[in-house]
């Protein structure tokens, strides 16, 4: 089943591992609390529009005949995964975790940090594994299966229909578990605003954390010193205008070299592509 209930995610076994694919806005907002929880200790949840909270919801035509049991018990079943990744949420931020969807992206941006990969997405195919396929018959067992090899030969992820039940949760100690608080979007700013006045060269991280965060950034282009960020920067928002931070012929080489994809400290050779016109008045402008 597809837990989070977007039917754009995809899920693995409770066995598997294997990367799936991700709804744009999912992934988006697991980049994002990748970035929050790594560098705050906190989760961004932006409020739902026009959707209730999740244990007052009504059921729609489009939802199944219990979509209220479904979805609390999608977000339990994704703060449980959390719970067994290390991370649990304070008070605040539990209130505000509004649908399944994003509780699982929170789950996977703390998978995403805790194996230091991108491909580590959680949603089990049977939620309520062994129960599930214990009740079931060899028949459904094999058409479950069968549909869901035919998914990787198609290109998609074909799941089974299944609603989790609500667990309770395991006695653990919730002292050796870190906790999330809740981010606003001034603290996602500020990550920007700092990582914009940074002293030292972007490393590869800074780079994808101003990737996921390129949408909370300052409305003006503040003065960047160190002339590497600023061609980074300059890519990275090009709503954003830089011009009074070039004061040479090399800070000009190192945009154009960003816009290569190339190496911005010069050290290494770059291959210039052939420029659009917009990218050649960009340079000269």
């Amino acid at each position: 089943m597809e837990v989070d209930q977007s039917p754009a995610t995809t899920a693995v076994g409770t066995q598997a591992g294997a990367a799936a694919k991700v709804a744009p806005a999912t992934e988006a907002a697991t980049a994002i609390n990748a970035v929050t929880i790594r560098r705050l200790g906190a989760v961004h949840l932006p409020p739902a529009t026009g959707r209730p909270t999740p244990s007052h919801s009504a059921p729609s035509r489009a939802e199944t005949p219990t979509p209220e049991r479904g979805t609390d018990a999608g977000i339990e079943t994704a703060l449980t995964t959390m719970r067994a990744l290390g991370y649990v949420l304070s008070a605040p931020a539990r209130k505000a975790l509004a649908s399944p969807e994003a509780a699982w992206a929170l789950v996977n941006a703390t998978a995403r940090l805790s194996s230091g990969s991108p491909a580590a997405e959680y949603h089990p195919f049977y939620p309520d594994f062994p129960v599930q396929v214990r009740d079931a018959s060899e028949a459904t067992l094999l058409v479950n299966a069968a549909l869901h090899y035919l998914g990787d030969v198609v290109g998609a992820r074909i799941l089974p229909a299944y609603w989790p039940s609500p667990r309770v949760p395991l006695p653990e100690d919730d002292s050796v578990l870190t906790e999330l608080d809740l981010a606003t979007e001034q603290d996602l700013e500020r990550i920007v605003v700092d990582l914009f006045a940074q002293a030292t060269p972007f490393s590869a991280q800074d780079r994808a954390d101003l990737t996921a965060l390129r949408d909370h950034g300052p409305s003006r282009a503040p003065h960047v010193a160190v002339k590497e960020n600023l061609a980074v920067l300059t890519v990275a928002f090009p709503g954003l205008d830089f011009s009074a931070s070039y004061r040479t012929v090399t800070d000009v080489l190192r945009l154009a070299v960003a816009m290569a994809g190339g190496d911005v400290s010069l050290a290494e050779p770059c291959r210039f592509p052939s420029f659009s016109r917009a990218q050649r008045r960009r340079l000269l402008g």
